[in-house]
């Protein structure tokens, strides 16, 4: 749930479900029975990866089972005025995080395929109205001057992503292991531009690697403190202590990254 204008009342949330589907709904009019899925009933993001990290085909629902996080967008891009000069103008919009992954049949303590952290731009604007209970915001259909350089009236129209990452114009970020896999670090390759791209992406290294646990913001700052794990299968060899049914037994292995939620940097 997130609250936009600070007025105590959700305006809109987001969740995911098992089939990859980023869903936002938009909790902005004054009558609950007008609430509804935003973006005309479509997903804003919808989630697929590959089967492993070398593989270039990304067709694989990626289920999603935490909470996002979301923040305001706080960058710029650089745009042109009519005279061909540069001009930085906010990118706003909000900024949803999510890491994909399950471990809630038998079959998904065995899943190897990849799972995904992401980092995605919602550019919807709002805008206030007069209801029988106040002042409300409602979702802005998009409008005013927006080009060259956009104006104070300029909106965006909503618009939902689309399915993967190339249609989502997403920015690739990866782990590269330093230290025997015991640490990594960020591969920055790939630019992101905030002029075609809607976020970043960066896939799990480690094999069975998920997110299962809701991602932390780092000391109020942009960074985001992601716990993300390879799940264990049973938990206990010793006869007194239960355990949950595995053919073997492996211990959970856990993993931190520190990253910048807006452009997949370091911290």
């Amino acid at each position: 749930l997130v609250d936009i204008n600070g007025d105590e009342r959700p305006d809109v949330a987001y969740a995911g479900d098992n089939l990859g589907n980023l869903w936002k709904f938009d909790l902005t009019n004054v009558d609950d029975t007008q609430w509804k899925v935003a973006f005309g009933g479509q997903p804003l993001f919808t989630a697929t990866g590959p089967a492993s990290l070398s593989s270039a085909s990304r067709t694989i629902a990626q289920p999603i089972t935490i909470a996002p996080t979301v923040r305001l967008n706080d960058r710029k891009k650089k745009l042109k005025d009519s005279a061909g000069k540069d001009v930085d103008v906010d990118v706003g919009g909000m900024m949803v995080t999510f890491g994909t992954g399950r471990n809630v049949t038998k079959a998904d303590e065995s899943d190897v395929n990849v799972q995904t952290l992401y980092s995605v731009l919602d550019n919807t604007r709002y805008r206030t109205v007069s209801t029988s209970k106040g002042k409300r915001l409602e979702v802005h259909p998009g409008g005013g001057t927006c080009t060259p350089i956009p104006k104070a009236d300029c909106a965006p129209a909503p618009a939902a992503l689309g399915i993967g990452v190339a249609t989502a114009k997403l920015a690739k970020r990866a782990i590269v292991e330093q230290d025997g896999g015991k640490a990594g670090k960020i591969d920055l390759t790939d630019t992101l531009d905030w002029t075609t791209n809607n976020g970043w992406y960066m896939d799990f290294p480690a094999v069975g690697e998920r997110q299962l646990k809701p991602i932390e913001m780092y000391d109020g700052s942009n960074i985001l403190a992601v716990y993300s794990q390879v799940p264990a299968k049973g938990s206990n060899l010793n006869p007194n202590i239960e355990t949950c049914d595995a053919s073997t037994v492996d211990e959970e292995r856990q993993y931190r990254t520190f990253i910048n939620m807006m452009d997949g940097k370091k911290p």
